[in-house]
């Protein structure tokens, strides 16, 4: 398990077992710090892509007076996710 979290998250974001030149930091700082290391951009778009799949479908939806006018359903193929990152408190 720890393997695969190595190498999403690279090397040096583990560190060594004796902590040798890290500085004393709170623990909401390393929450703070491993968040940002493990949920980066690449990481959550790779993740979103995986989940929704190469097609979305939606219906059948009743439209019209009462939703019982007519039925819409929809099928199609969906983009490669896109994202941006918003600074702010996690």
């Amino acid at each position: 398990m720890v393997e695969g979290v190595v190498e999403d998250v690279g090397e040096d974001a583990v560190g060594d077992a004796a902590g040798a030149g890290s500085v004393p930091t709170s623990y909401e700082q390393f929450g703070v710090n491993w968040i940002h290391r493990v949920l980066h951009k690449e990481r959550i778009l790779r993740t979103v892509d995986e989940v929704l799949g190469d097609q979305i479908a939606l219906g059948p939806i009743g439209a019209g007076p009462g939703r019982a006018f007519a039925s819409v359903s929809f099928v199609g193929p969906t983009g490669p996710p896109r994202g941006s990152w918003s600074p702010g408190s996690c």
